[in-house]
């Protein structure tokens, strides 16, 4: 989960802790790094929309589609998209799992030639730093 209080409750927590989901809560400010979805489901999903888009509009002669024709479109690649292996790779480019800090680090390398001061991603990573050690990495590895 992306860290945003909101999407955080009571409920959601007892209904993936009954249902044998592990919730992670990825630092601040880098959804673009850490979340598999960002990573590998929105640009596909972003660029088969596109190519659909790109195919269609000629044969409307106008810029504009109806609203059953977008839902369509978008339909039509989310299922391109939403694949599971595409998640299961999300998940592994991005170091959730299985733990990589080669691919976390990785990533931050990617991200610092393009934003946010190492300050503001350093503060964000130092407050759940030692939480994600301690869930998830065996004792001797840190």
């Amino acid at each position: 989960m992306d860290g945003c209080t909101s999407h955080i409750s009571l409920p959601v927590v007892d209904a993936a802790e009954s249902l044998g989901i592990i919730l992670v809560c990825l630092p601040a400010n880098g959804t673009d790094l850490l979340q598999p979805q960002d990573v590998a489901v929105f640009s596909p999903f972003k660029t088969s929309v596109k190519l659909l888009l790109d195919k269609l509009l000629p044969t409307f002669g106008d810029v504009n589609v109806d609203k059953q024709t977008a839902l369509g479109v978008a339909a039509l690649a989310w299922n391109h998209a939403c694949l599971s292996s595409n998640l299961v790779a999300g998940i592994s480019s991005c170091g959730i799992f299985p733990l990589s800090r080669v691919n976390m680090h990785a990533k931050l390398a990617n991200f610092g030639r393009n934003g946010l001061p190492n300050s503001h991603r350093d503060a964000a990573w130092l407050q759940v730093c030692h939480i994600v050690r301690r869930e998830m990495l065996p004792e001797k590895s840190y």
